[in-house]
């Protein structure tokens, strides 16, 4: 659920491959829904859905009755939340969509029991508006959960490699890393850190209770490389790389790098860096020398809101 309203392709679409199956382990998302304690059944909203990635997981977790409606700008990909929300089973469990934004959502004011969200404020150019729309749909007493990430950590040339390549090299793209994220807040296409403001932004919509915590899930890539998980996540990486698209998008690179005071010679040389370090994960796996725990820091902050 973008800001921007020119795009080439339904937002978000090239991260919605096998690698977003993979965000979770079970066993942490039932410990989290034990602590949030939702009622028996529950009304849950979950707005920038997205393809249900998000929403099949705790629907899974939901009591017999209860119903989930997620908020989506893109109709192809509400399509898909539906289709994804089929294959629970919970029984009695309505599934509803609304096609709107974040910041104007057309639902009657406290309504649910949970509000969340997965991965969207970090899209948003105003994502204390969106929080505040949040906050009017939950019910007194009800709770507003926000998962979001820092993606500055994964953007760092941090691995198995970094010990051998030149330290202007690396110091280079963690400049280009910090431009980028910089340069993209600025352009107004959100802060791809905001993980680290979830509390502060929920202290300040006003909720009680805040809580926050981090996902146990580590995206770890090391030899031989033969877990689906592994695999989904070398592919996607290939992917991009190969259509062009997310961290491999030049001109997006670049129109968030120049915001983020970046020249356009500094780019041109960053990135020759970023493509030459992809050819040497590359080299270096498939001789099963590369390896990383996976550079994600992804925060989950609940708050709830006062009588």
């Amino acid at each position: 659920m973008p800001d921007e309203a020119t795009r080439r392709m339904p937002h978000s679409a090239e991260y919605f491959g096998a690698e977003r199956d993979y965000f979770w382990n079970a066993d942490y998302l039932d410990l989290l829904f034990g602590r949030l304690g939702l009622p028996r059944p529950a009304a849950i909203l979950d707005v920038g859905c997205g393809e249900g990635h998000w929403a099949r997981l705790i629907a899974g977790r939901l009591s017999p009755g209860s119903s989930v409606t997620g908020v989506d700008r893109e109709a192809v990909h509400l399509a898909a939340f539906v289709r994804a929300l089929a294959t629970t089973e919970t029984a009695g469990l309505s599934v509803s969509t609304l096609q709107a934004s974040a910041y104007d959502i057309p639902a009657p004011s406290a309504t649910f029991d949970l509000v969340t969200c997965q991965t969207l404020l970090l899209h948003l150019r105003e994502p204390a508006k969106a929080l505040g729309e949040m906050k009017r749909l939950v019910k007194p007493g009800g709770q507003i959960l926000c998962v979001e990430p820092n993606n500055l950590v994964g953007r760092l040339p941090i691995s198995s490699l970094m010990s051998v390549m030149p330290v202007d090299e690396v110091v280079r793209l963690s400049e280009f890393a910090l431009r980028y994220v910089i340069g993209r807040a600025r352009r107004g296409l959100g802060d791809e850190t905001i993980g680290e403001s979830l509390p502060g932004l929920l202290a300040e919509a006003g909720l009680q209770d805040i809580r926050v915590w981090l996902c146990d899930r580590a995206a770890a890539v090391f030899p031989p490389y033969d877990t689906a998980e592994q695999a989904a996540l070398l592919d996607a990486g290939r992917r991009w790389r190969r259509e062009g698209l997310g961290p491999f998008d030049k001109a997006e690179m670049r129109s968030c790098v120049l915001a983020g005071e970046g020249s356009e010679a500094f780019f041109e040389r960053a990135w020759a860096d970023y493509l030459r370090l992809d050819d040497r994960i590359a080299e270096a796996a498939a001789n099963g020398r590369w390896h990383t725990a996976g550079g994600t820091l992804f925060y989950i902050a609940a708050g709830r809101r006062g009588p």
